[in-house]
């Protein structure tokens, strides 16, 4: 799973699991399906909140775009970026249903002798 934020140049900005396919990639006919693309599985909208935090929603809910993905143009890609670990964790959570803890970190206390 390779979790991106997606900003397309309609403003949107889709987490989703990406993969950037170039030219040299080909259609299992042997033709070039289009220059370059992405493929946006998972892709979920997201949704800032007043309180500062996000929130999520399938985009295109109304087609099967979260269980078979969607190819993009890349001339309809703004930029794509890493997302926080943060927000990584929350993409995880929601697509795989496993929750896992935030990440700590260890304190040793020792006394002395």
């Amino acid at each position: 799973m390779n979790p991106q934020i997606v900003r397309l140049t309609s403003g949107e900005e889709i987490l989703c699991d990406h993969l950037f396919v170039s030219s040299d990639d080909d259609d299992d006919d042997g033709k070039s399906r289009h220059p370059m693309y992405h493929i946006l599985k998972k892709p979920l909208v997201l949704i800032p909140e007043r309180d500062g935090s996000m929130g999520f929603m399938q985009w295109m809910p109304y087609t099967e775009a979260y269980e078979q993905g969607v190819e993009v143009a890349d001339s309809f890609v703004g930029f794509v970026v890493s997302p926080s670990p943060e927000v990584i964790g929350h993409y995880k959570s929601h697509v795989t249903g496993i929750i896992t803890p935030p990440e700590q970190k260890l304190t040793l206390l020792t006394t002395p002798e």
